[in-house]
């Protein structure tokens, strides 16, 4: 029953659930409720952010970095992923972490630096993705100060234990 479904997000949501206001969102994003509606979407999207969760604030980042359901903006994306990560999200704290690491790679007005402080953050709290990432950076992508290859396979080996594969196989690259 898709209207149901709505009908009770909306209500949690309506209450100050900003789980349930991301929930809805997706639904609206998607259609996986019956109904698609990018612009209500980013507005629940964004009440959810406002509330301080972390599922909307990347719901309204990629909203506002795709141009769905509201103008184009990379800068506002990127604000509002770091406020997520300022707030202590690790998804998000992830998410602003794989952004700079990319725009290093890229070469655009970025280091890793930045990257390996916000990545190293989420990593030390047991996120595997951030885990994975350092390893990746400090073994493969970066040179000078932050290459450091025995560092990297030491993330590797890290998050590899708890059973992520792309870190098992960032040990066998390394090795």
């Amino acid at each position: 029953d898709l209207p149901a479904a709505r009908q009770w997000l909306q209500r949690a949501a309506d209450a100050g659930d900003g789980q349930a206001a991301a929930l809805l969102a997706r639904a609206y994003e998607t259609g996986w409720a019956g109904v698609t509606d990018p612009a209500k979407a980013v507005s629940l999207y964004r009440r959810s952010h406002d509330l301080g969760n972390g599922r909307g604030s990347m719901g309204l980042a990629n909203m506002l970095a795709r141009g769905m359901g509201v103008a184009k903006d990379d800068a506002e994306s990127e604000r509002v992923v770091r406020l997520c990560a300022e707030r202590g999200d690790l998804n998000c704290q992830v998410a602003i972490g794989l952004f700079l690491a990319i725009s290093a790679q890229k070469g655009w007005e970025s280091s890793y630096d930045e990257s390996l402080l916000i990545l190293g953050k989420a990593a030390e709290q047991g996120h595997p993705v951030a885990m994975e990432w350092i390893g990746g950076i400090k073994s493969f992508l970066a040179t000078g100060a932050d290459h450091g290859p025995v560092e990297g396979l030491a993330w590797f080996k890290r998050c590899a234990v708890l059973g992520s594969v792309d870190c098992q196989h960032g040990v066998a690259e390394s090795y």
